[in-house]
């Protein structure tokens, strides 16, 4: 769902000829992929059974996953969502 909501404002602005680079594609994808792999599998086996494996799922989530994400984002894609009378007191208040 994530990647949908994602993915449409970053083919809208390549139409437009302001594409998303490349690394910020990227980034955001293995941001949001990377919480399933990490608790999936053999390394989720092994945190059950080991604490320092649990706690590598932690940091791996809470801090590079999220790092990951917000490289991926920028300003003209987040600005649909920013339009939404919900989230419009998110949105920096325009300049001088």
């Amino acid at each position: 769902m994530y990647l949908t909501l994602y993915l449409r404002p970053v083919h809208t602005l390549a139409r437009r000829g302001s594409p998303v680079v490349m690394w910020r594609r990227v980034s955001l994808v293995v941001g949001v992929v990377l919480p399933a792999v990490v608790q999936v599998g053999p390394l989720d086996s092994l945190a059950d059974e080991v604490l320092v494996a649990h706690a590598v799922q932690h940091i791996v989530i809470g801090d590079f996953c999220s790092l990951l994400i917000v490289l991926g984002l920028t300003g003209p894609v987040l600005a649909p969502l920013l339009q939404i009378r919900v989230t419009r007191p998110i949105a920096a208040p325009p300049g001088p």
